[in-house]
């Protein structure tokens, strides 16, 4: 199921962060959010495919992104098959790409222009 959670406290930006993540072409599952005061950790596993147009696994990643510095957020993979995926299939620049230009540089311009 494609959506939210939130884990803690569910802030008011933690909440507009989260709205603006990407769902859909291959993270198909609930993102799991957090406020951890500094940073925020949001996780979501990606469903690769192959070549072929073959699912392949699931790659288990999260997301740091930190208050105030939304544009320096970094995407790690958990454990082996998930790095083996990443390594094997070249996940990380397309999740990259989709998450900084669909969800957080969207949302730090929202913040810009709301401060103007």
């Amino acid at each position: 199921m494609i959506g939210i959670s939130y884990r803690g406290k569910e802030t008011k930006r933690l909440v507009k962060l989260a709205e603006h993540l990407p769902t859909g072409s291959g993270i198909n599952l609930t993102w799991e959010c957090e406020d951890k005061d500094l940073y925020a950790k949001c996780e979501n596993s990606f469903q690769v495919m192959n070549r072929h147009g073959f699912y392949v696994g699931w790659a288990d990643f999260s997301i740091i992104v930190p208050w105030p510095h939304l544009l320096l957020w970094r995407l790690h993979f958990h454990g082996k098959q998930p790095q083996y995926l990443n390594q094997r299939y070249g996940i990380r620049e397309y999740l990259d790409d989709v998450i900084h230009t669909v969800g957080i540089r969207p949302y730090y311009l929202e913040i810009l222009a709301e401060r103007k």
